[in-house]
């Protein structure tokens, strides 16, 4: 078991390997808008929900997250004006799907 610290925004996307047991600790040292994706279901997603967070006023530390199973769980960040993409960089363009019959 391992303690696992990652800090955002800078390492901003990063692809973090966890192996069960392993506590991962999140700080956010500047407003951000952050994300992750958790396909390998390595955290309770009542734990640690797979989605978009704002940080505002930091610095703020949160965990430790216990890794349920072993997986990598892609993490990002960007400005708050900018939206993310777990898997990487920032969502630039907004882009929508019309459907007619």
């Amino acid at each position: 078991m391992a303690d696992i610290h990652l800090q955002i925004p800078s390492g901003a996307s990063a692809n973090v390997p966890m192996k069960k047991g392993d506590n991962l600790y999140i700080k956010v040292t500047g407003d951000c808008n952050w994300c992750f994706s958790d396909p390998n279901s390595v955290f309770s997603p009542e734990l640690l929900p797979a989605g978009t967070y704002y940080a505002q006023n930091p610095p703020v530390e949160t965990g430790p997250y216990q890794a349920e199973k072993t997986g990598s769980v892609p993490i990002n960040a960007v400005p708050p004006d900018e939206v993310c993409s777990p898997t990487g960089g920032p969502i630039l363009t907004a882009h929508s799907i019309l459907i007619t019959s």
